[in-house]
């Protein structure tokens, strides 16, 4: 009987024992999973923060590049520059949106990039830089529909004020009948295509974004219709020169 109660006592506290174990063990597991979460948190939290300061660094550069007042082509420095971040945010997240369109905006309008564009509009339409380089695309490709239901959308979303509108009116009533009336960026561009597209004002009148001569996709299509332009294919002071020289 003494013998069967000392079996019994040592194998109850063996299975305490074992209980106690696995306890622990799960405890264990439990601290451990719980570490490996929060690494995983904190490095998808870097990660987060590195992509985003990517993102901006990129944002903060095209905009300076863009906003030069003797020239509107990255020269090779930029351009090289613009590519390199261009590939870091890439290298984060290869099939973002932002990835997508900040390769297609590095090529300046180069229309067989266009695949990329396309696809980060279908990823996010309600963004309101590439609503914008759809409306571009639109126009480059001379559609005329797109790029007039694509006029009243950015309006209609009240992008610009009206004061662009009235712009574009007052300067399309300044050229001469049949003219061309050449355009330094995005915003004066809109506003006169607007009036000519949307409102119908002097359609006689052929708009020329100083911009967008950077593709060499439009620039052929200028030519096709009867635009002359120089040859070189660096959109700077010495080309509006020449631009505004040769159709006197």
């Amino acid at each position: 009987m003494k013998l069967q109660l000392f079996f019994l006592i040592i194998l109850f506290s063996a299975s305490n024992l074992l209980a106690q174990n696995n306890t622990n063990t799960n405890n264990t597991n439990t601290n451990n999973s719980e570490k490996i979460e929060i690494k995983e948190m904190k490095v998808s939290k870097d990660q987060q923060s590195s992509y985003a300061a990517k993102k901006a660094k990129f944002v903060s550069k095209q905009t300076e590049y863009n906003q030069q007042r003797t020239q509107r082509t990255y020269n090779v420095s930029q351009e090289t520059e613009l590519q390199g971040l261009c590939q870091q945010v890439a290298a984060e997240s290869p099939a973002s949106f932002e990835s997508l369109l900040f390769y297609y905006e590095t090529g300046q309008y180069d229309l067989t990039r266009a695949s990329a564009l396309l696809k980060a509009y279908e990823m996010n339409p309600l963004n309101i830089d590439v609503r914008k380089q759809m409306l571009i695309y639109n126009f480059l490709l001379n559609k005329k529909d797109e790029t007039r239901a694509a006029l009243i959308d950015i309006f209609n979303a009240n992008v610009y004020p009206t004061a662009i509108q009235n712009y574009g009116v007052d300067v399309l009533k300044s050229v001469p009948q049949n003219g061309i009336l050449i355009t330094h960026g995005t915003e004066d561009s809109f506003g006169a295509l607007y009036a000519e597209r949307v409102l119908r004002k002097r359609e006689d009148v052929t708009i020329i974004c100083l911009d967008w001569l950077n593709s060499p996709q439009w620039r052929a299509n200028l030519k096709a219709q009867g635009i002359k332009l120089p040859n070189s294919d660096f959109i700077d002071v010495k080309y509006l020169e020449e631009l505004c020289h040769l159709n006197q």
